[in-house]
């Protein structure tokens, strides 16, 4: 299993998409492309600081997927925000934003 810096797994191939989309899913892949989408960025761009295949991102964003805690770890970082606050923002507990500054 790979580790936070273990990025081969992250490059593996697109993992297979769920029959059903999860509401939580769909929430959590709604927060990923709202905040990448104000930073001006496309899916290639988020892949690129995330280190993520492109197509597995538009996955996640359309709740194809169900992301692991290091994949959500990766994204919290690539964009600038805590995990906690998109996991609270899925929960309905507020909106995650980056940092003012």
């Amino acid at each position: 299993m790979g580790t936070m810096g273990d990025t081969h797994a992250l490059k593996s191939p697109i993992m297979p998409q769920r029959a059903r989309t999860d509401p939580t899913a769909v929430r959590f892949g709604a927060i990923i492309r709202r905040l990448r989408t104000a930073r001006g960025w496309t899916l290639i761009d988020l892949g690129r600081f995330a280190n993520m295949d492109r197509r597995y991102l538009s996955n996640l964003e359309y709740g194809l997927n169900m992301p692991t805690l290091v994949v959500i770890l990766i994204l919290a970082r690539a964009l600038g925000v805590p995990a906690s606050a998109m996991i609270d923002e899925v929960e309905g507990k507020g909106v995650a934003a980056p940092p003012q500054g």
